[in-house]
């Protein structure tokens, strides 16, 4: 769906707001800086922020949250015959190596800083039912299916823990993150969702 330029520029502004929030808490640390500043720096009203943001935390984990949601669209949208644990394994990757670039201290607030890391709960729960539709799709399975809610929620968990072991090694190297995600998501047969020995589905 093409959206309008009314669309588009309210996607822009909020863009705008969590990627400023997000270099103010890169270059200020989080308790570094104020939403007044913010708006001053993106040049809208309080008004404006409070129209897409309940708190600064929100905007903070926005912009991480909007990448990690990119990512995972690729897996979506990518041809029935690679893997999905191939699929979530390149996407995972991929967000790491994104906040490695800079953001590695802003990854480490996200679930030590209380304010950022109540926001991160709720983010993460809309990232969960992102994996969910992206694994029922590819199997051809309801979206609230026992086995792909599990499923999405340890894929979840195993990225969180592996680009967070990785982001706080002293080398980065891609390599060791795509083993430690292979690892993590060797626990976890996304396999089991699809063919004939997958288990029936419950029905209500």
């Amino acid at each position: 769906m093409t959206l309008g330029l009314r669309d588009r520029k309210k996607l822009g502004t909020r863009q705008a707001l969590a990627e400023a929030a997000l270099a103010l808490t890169v270059s200020n640390g989080y308790h570094g800086w104020t939403v007044a500043d913010l708006t001053e720096q993106v040049g809208v009203s309080r008004r404006t922020f409070s129209n897409y943001f309940d708190s600064k935390a929100d905007a903070v984990v926005a912009v991480v949250d909007g990448r990690l949601a990119a990512v995972f669209d690729t897996v979506a949208d990518a041809p029935a015959d690679i893997g999905v644990d191939r699929l979530l394994q390149d996407a995972l990757a991929r967000f790491g190596a994104a906040m490695a670039d800079g953001l590695a201290e802003v990854f480490a607030l996200l679930h030590d800083d209380p304010d950022l890391q109540a926001a991160t709960l709720t983010a993460e729960a809309a990232t969960a039912e992102r994996i969910a539709g992206a694994l029922a799709a590819r199997n051809d399975l309801p979206v609230d299916d026992l086995r792909v809610v599990v499923a999405a929620q340890c894929v979840l968990t195993a990225g969180r823990e592996c680009i967070g072991r990785w982001l706080g090694a002293a080398d980065r190297d891609p390599a060791a993150l795509t083993s430690l995600l292979a690892t993590a998501l060797s626990v976890v047969d996304l396999g089991r969702l699809a063919g004939p020995g997958a288990p029936a589905p419950a029905h209500r």
